[in-house]
């Protein structure tokens, strides 16, 4: 009986600590995506999973297939991270006023537009 509450109670604080880091996020990721916590494990997942790009959408940053399916979503940190690179671009490039701006972020291929 004790192993299967603390089961349950490991399974619980795992879910919450899941739930709180993605906050951003307008309507619920897919539940069997990746989620990445920094850059080095984006870079690293982006080696391995080379046919991939990073879209910007629904609050959050989507790394998907060429076939558009889910390989991995980044955390609220992340986020925080990349909106700041993301706004450092478009500062560098002029009034980023264009949708669907297109750029590298670490080897990554990315692309940036106003997707919900």
């Amino acid at each position: 009986m004790q192993s299967t509450f603390t089961y349950l109670v490991y399974f619980l604080s795992f879910w919450a600590t899941m739930v709180e880091a993605l906050t951003r996020y307008q309507t619920t990721p897919p539940s069997d995506a990746i989620v990445v916590h920094d850059r080095q494990s984006l870079n690293d997942l982006v080696k391995i999973h080379s046919d991939t790009v990073l879209y910007a959408e629904n609050g959050g940053y989507y790394l998907k297939n060429m076939e558009e399916e889910v390989v991995a979503i980044t955390a609220d940190d992340l986020c925080k991270e990349l909106d700041a690179v993301f706004a450092s671009i478009d500062a560098e490039v002029g009034s980023g006023s264009e949708d669907g701006e297109s750029g590298s972020l670490g080897g990554a291929n990315v692309t940036k537009g106003n997707s919900v």
